[in-house]
């Protein structure tokens, strides 16, 4: 006669297969893109280098592979402790009828329900709510591991009374059975519940979620003022308030978006409804409120957020807030600094006219990318020009809003990122802007329209006392600039 599985002992190899082989997963998946850049700091570091070290190379392949292998066995145990408890040849015949073929598969295809539901909540939460990808934090991949272990030990042993059950094993084995099938679901519906409600969990959308419209509310038209080979040149963009289908980014929906972060600390969306925050302040040329933005997912742990202030930074007015910011930055309690970012650090010091920090770290990027200190680039000399200002007078269509880009070489293309963004400020009643606290650099001007100001043809718009880039230099710390558009207006 064969042997019958007992439910729990034989449930706790495939729980600890499949936890290993889901821990394995999460860690090769979680490691951070490279270690040149910056990564949060956390105990356990030395477990993720070694990741990134075999990444590229035989071992990271081993670790996947091992991580399936694991998978399979955890799946092919269950199958086989299940079937050892179905009993003998003998006792499994009843079986083998339409209607037990039917009441065998409605029982499996229930537990493997209950499973997945417990599994899809779990690692929701642990992936996108709880852990921020690229974070290097062992504590996500120990849960993971925990989630598994936990999901697998209670379906295989529900499996194994239910499978006692069908082969004759009496109301006994019903019930420990599905104190079993409770023992996974109860505690994942009280999860899902707790998900549903401060998480969002069930929520479609982070447009849904967080009560906004998703698709954008309106538009404006963007003048960029360009240097071009054969002489001065403009690009007109037509920009949508938003992300058609993600998210409406207009000022009332970025309110709701804050709003719904502080509502909802936690929620499955966190990181999009943040990295959302940053698309629309730069679209709308918000400095302010796009370093906020930036600075609080730093704090939370993205890294993205981390290298995108730093780069501003490198272009921002000297100043002692942007000193305080680019301090925070560089805290090593916090974060553990790689070669590449440690001289974008370099950059952004020596801009804000701190030569003494900017050398240290663009020694320490030499050193730990290996390179001689020799090349690393010298940044031009920082700090705040006196008086350090760019004055605009625009004639023509009347303009919103002025903004003020920073160029770092020729060969950079003319972007309207964030990293760039200097100041913004509003056009005044007869079209004037002005910019002060300037450090040296090359810096070129977008102007911003009510839709349809401008037309976007080649050769309908004129752009009269535009000479190409604004260089400001000690001897030329102050610049000006008298513009006149015509023959621009859309049809």
């Amino acid at each position: 006669m064969t042997r019958r599985a007992a439910p729990f002992s034989d449930s706790v190899l495939p729980a600890v297969c499949a936890a290993l082989g889901l821990a394995a997963f999460a860690w090769v998946d979680r490691l951070p893109a490279a270690a040149d850049y910056v990564v949060p700091r956390h105990p356990g570091w030395g477990l993720f280098s070694l990741g990134l070290a075999a990444a590229g190379g035989p071992g990271g392949r081993a670790v996947t592979i091992a991580a399936l292998l694991l998978l399979a066995a955890a799946l092919a145990l269950l199958a086989r402790g299940f079937w050892r408890s179905l009993g003998s040849p003998e006792e499994r015949r009843h079986l083998w009828t339409p209607r037990g073929v039917l009441v065998l598969a409605a029982g499996v295809v229930a537990l493997a329900g209950a499973a997945r539901l417990a599994s899809a909540v779990w690692f929701d939460l642990l992936f996108n709510s709880w852990f921020d990808p690229g974070g290097a934090d062992p504590r996500e991949t120990i849960l993971a591991g925990l989630g598994a272990l936990w999901v697998v030990f209670w379906l295989g042993a529900a499996l194994s009374f239910w499978a006692r059950r069908l082969a004759g094993g009496g109301a006994a084995a019903l019930a420990s059975g599905a104190g079993c099938a409770a023992a996974l679901l109860v505690p994942a519906l009280a999860l899902y519940v707790w998900a549903v409600a401060a998480c969002d969990a069930r929520a479609a959308s982070l447009a849904r979620a967080a009560g906004i419209p998703a698709d954008p509310s309106g538009r404006e038209t963007l003048l960029v003022l360009t240097a071009e080979p054969r002489g001065a040149g403009s690009q007109v963009y037509d920009v949508p308030f938003g992300m058609p289908g993600v998210a409406d980014l207009s000022g009332r929906s970025l309110q709701a978006l804050e709003g719904y972060l502080a509502r909802r600390p936690r929620s499955v969306y966190r990181q999009q409804a943040q990295r959302l925050l940053w698309e629309g302040y730069s679209r709308r040329q918000d400095v302010g409120r796009l370093r906020q933005s930036l600075l609080a997912s730093a704090r939370d742990g993205d890294a993205l957020a981390w290298l995108i202030l730093a780069d501003h930074l490198s272009s921002a007015p000297p100043d002692a807030l942007a000193v305080s910011l680019l301090d925070e930055l560089a805290d090593e309690r916090r974060w553990r600094v790689g070669g590449r970012a440690a001289l974008l650090l370099a950059a952004a010091y020596a801009h804000l006219g701190l030569p003494e920090r900017a050398g240290e770290w663009g020694r320490r990027g030499a050193a730990a990318l290996g390179m001689p200190v020799e090349l690393v680039p010298t940044p031009p000399r920082g700090g705040a020009l006196r008086p350090g200002a760019i004055g605009a007078t625009l004639r023509g269509p009347r303009c919103a809003r002025a903004a003020l880009y920073a160029r770092q070489g020729v060969q950079e293309p003319y972007s309207l990122s964030p990293n760039r963004l200097v100041a913004a400020v509003p056009c005044g009643a007869r079209g004037g802007a002005r910019f002060g606290g300037l450090a040296a650099g090359d810096y070129y001007m977008a102007f911003s329209f009510p839709p349809g100001a401008l037309s976007a043809r080649s050769g309908d718009l004129v752009v009269r006392g535009h000479r190409g880039d604004i260089r400001l230099s000690v001897r030329q710390p102050a610049a000006r600039v008298e513009l006149d558009i015509s023959g621009g207006r859309a049809p």
